[in-house]
C-alpha cells in the first residue's frame, strides 16, 4: 500500500470515529435535554403547589382571628349557661321553700284580683 492510500484510510477511519462520538454525544445531548424538560415540568408542578399552598395558608392566616373570637365566645357561652343553672337551681330552692308554699293562696288571690280589675 502507498503512502497516500494508508493516509486516506487513516482519515477515514478518523471520519467514522468522529462521526460515531458525534452520534452518541448527540444522543447523550437529547437525553439531557429530555431530562431537562422532565425536571422544568416538575419545577412548574411544584411552583404551581407551593402558590396555591401559600394562597391557602393565607386563607387560614385570615380565619385566625375569628378562631380566636369563637374561643371567647364559647368561653362566655359556657360562663352563661353555668349562671343560668345556678339561677334555675335558686329558683328550684325558692319554690321547693315552707314560705313559698304557704304563701300560695295569697298568690291565687292576688292572681284572681288582678283577673277581675283587668276585665
Amino acid at each position: 500500500m502507498s503512502r497516500s492510500s494508508t493516509a486516506r484510510k487513516g482519515k477515514s477511519q478518523r471520519r467514522k470515529v468522529a462521526s460515531s462520538v458525534s452520534i452518541s454525544q448527540d444522543k447523550a445531548l437529547e437525553a439531557a435535554y429530555e431530562q431537562l424538560l422532565v425536571l422544568q415540568r416538575q419545577l412548574a408542578e411544584q411552583y404551581a403547589t407551593s402558590v396555591a399552598l401559600r394562597a391557602q395558608l393565607e386563607e387560614l392566616e385570615k380565619l385566625r382571628p375569628l378562631v380566636k373570637k369563637t374561643q371567647k365566645l364559647e368561653k362566655e357561652l359556657k360562663q352563661w349557661k353555668a349562671k343560668a343553672r345556678d339561677l334555675n337551681n335558686k329558683l328550684i330552692d325558692i319554690k321547693q321553700s315552707t314560705s313559698w308554699r304557704v304563701t300560695k293562696p295569697i298568690r291565687y288571690l292576688a292572681h284572681l284580683g288582678k283577673g277581675r280589675s283587668q276585665s
